[in-house]
């Protein structure tokens, strides 16, 4: 999720919570507040995972995983949805949405190293 995304899903939360502050003595204010700490949580956990990641981008620490890859582009199936770049190792899907960084590999079946990024498993290098 981009910080764009964090940044106006924050924005709802903060609306949210002066909200619930000015009508503090309505009926549904527990339910209320309890869909807000749900809802901050799950913003934080997107927004601290991301940030590790980038993190991790920055001071070149990746996860490198080895085996027989298969390797296949999926295209944009309708609106609100992207083509990516997919890799199977040992039946695990690691995909990058950047198409453009991965045009030179050709799809199939073969032996190689990927570089994932630690936290969300990003896809960010073959070789």
């Amino acid at each position: 999720m981009p910080f764009s995304s964090i940044y106006f899903l924050v924005i709802i939360g903060l609306v949210w919570f002066v909200l619930l502050i000015k009508f503090r003595e309505h009926k549904d204010f527990k339910v209320s507040s309890i869909i807000l700490s749900f809802f901050t949580l799950l913003v934080l956990f997107i927004f601290m995972s991301d940030t590790l990641d980038y993190w991790n981008k920055k001071q070149g620490n990746f996860q490198r995983i080895s085996g027989s890859c298969e390797v296949y582009y999926e295209e944009a199936v309708g609106r609100g949805t992207d083509p990516s770049f997919n890799v199977f190792i040992d039946d695990v899907l690691y995909s990058s949405a950047d198409i453009k960084a991965f045009e030179a590999n050709k799809e199939g079946t073969y032996e190689c190293t990927i570089q994932v990024l630690p936290i969300t498993e990003t896809l960010y290098n073959i070789e």
